[in-house]
This record gives C-alpha cells, sequence and structure tokens, in this order.
C-alpha cells in the first residue's frame, strides 16, 4: 500500500504571528520538527515547507537524524561500545574505569545537555588547564 505525500493532505503548517512555520512528526526520534519559514505568503510558504519536508525525508533515508544527541548520550553510548570490548576480552575491565573516568571529567567541563551538533572544534581547548586548576596541578 502506498503511502500518500503530506503535502496531497492538508499541509502541516501553521501561522505564528505574520510568519508561517512548518511541522513534521519523526516517529522514529518521537519528536516534531519544526522550522520557521520565515514567509508571510502562504503559497510561498508551501514551497519552502516542501523543500524543508524532502530534505528531512532524504536525511532519514541516509540514516541521519533530525534532533542531535546530548554529550551525556552519546557518552553513555560509547560506554556501553566500550564495555562489549571488556567482555570480549580487547581491554581490561581497569582501563574501562580510566575511561569512564576521564569521560566523567569531560562532560563536568563541557556541559551534560551540549548538544553533539553544537560542539565546535575548539571547545576543548581549555580542557587540560581547566582541569589542572581544578584539580590544583594533581591531574595524572
Amino acid at each position: 500500500m502506498k503511502t500518500k505525500s503530506p503535502f496531497l493532505m492538508k499541509p502541516p503548517f501553521t501561522k505564528r504571528g505574520a510568519y508561517w512555520h512548518f511541522s513534521m512528526w519523526l516517529n522514529k526520534e518521537r519528536k516534531y520538527a519544526r522550522k520557521s519559514l520565515r514567509i508571510r505568503s502562504k503559497t510561498i510558504a508551501i514551497e519552502k515547507g516542501k523543500e524543508a519536508y524532502l530534505e528531512i525525508f532524504a536525511n532519514r533515508k541516509m540514516g541521519k537524524t533530525y534532533f542531535s544527541l546530548t554529550i551525556k548520550e552519546g557518552v553513555n553510548h560509547y560506554l556501553e561500545y566500550r564495555k562489549k570490548n571488556v567482555e570480549s576480552g580487547l581491554i581490561v575491565k581497569g582501563r574501562y574505569k580510566t575511561i569512564k573516568t576521564h569521560l566523567q571529567n569531560f562532560l563536568d567541563f563541557i556541559g551534560k545537555d551540549t548538544k553533539i551538533k553544537e560542539l565546535e572544534r575548539i571547545e576543548c581547548e581549555d580542557y587540560f588547564y581547566e582541569r589542572m586548576k581544578k584539580s590544583k596541578n594533581n591531574v595524572k
């Protein structure tokens, strides 16, 4: 059974103030993707909404998510991966605990609720300095 394009039905547009907004439910992420189209004309908003829909749909087909993980979620995924390495004998339990400790310090520095997509390359430049300052030059 073929599914109809949402644009053959009533388009998912709302007007907030003077501008049109596009929204789309994402089953996998269990959230609405919302985007301000910054357009006052409904016909132009529909065209921009179609573009937004196609972009989201194409990214989902490639396996990309619309919403980014938080740093804490990313660290938890990584630790689960490394725990499998302990079980298979690739690393010892002590190394796993060391990795976990380092990542906990990293979470304290960068912020647990920071989105991975928001992280810039230079965000961690002061990490060593902050760790030294926090531990009073006792980092091992």
